[in-house]
């Protein structure tokens, strides 16, 4: 019975905390293109974005850890189900200033601007 409990308490320890971070909600489809620009210059973040779309306007809020300077863009469709694809800046007034801030993309890379 001690044994069981022991292997329980310690499996309660290692097995909670992996390191990792539960992955951000970029909302509906959408990539940032490895040739576009992303940029944060007073306190304004800009992020190239590409998306299929071109029947509705499109959204974008800008996602954020608190405590964290990582940040990533929040795509809204508003149910738009054409297929044109549609290249666009989203920006963003931020309260970051101009120091280092990581953008995280859909397609897990993180690009590091600012500072």
């Amino acid at each position: 019975m001690a044994r069981s409990a022991l292997i329980v308490v310690a499996f309660a320890l290692f097995a909670c905390d992996t390191g990792t971070t539960t992955p951000p909600d970029f909302g509906d489809a959408y990539a940032v293109p490895a040739d576009g620009a992303v940029s944060l210059a007073d306190g304004q973040l800009s992020i190239s974005v590409e998306y299929a779309g071109g029947c509705e306007a499109h959204t974008f809020r800008l996602g954020t850890r608190a405590g964290d300077r990582e940040v990533w863009a929040i795509h809204d469709a508003h149910g738009d189900t054409c297929e044109a694809l549609v290249r666009d800046l989203a920006t963003f007034d931020t309260n970051l200033g101009d120091g280092p801030v990581t953008v995280l993309t859909p397609d897990g890379r993180r690009i590091h601007v600012g500072g």
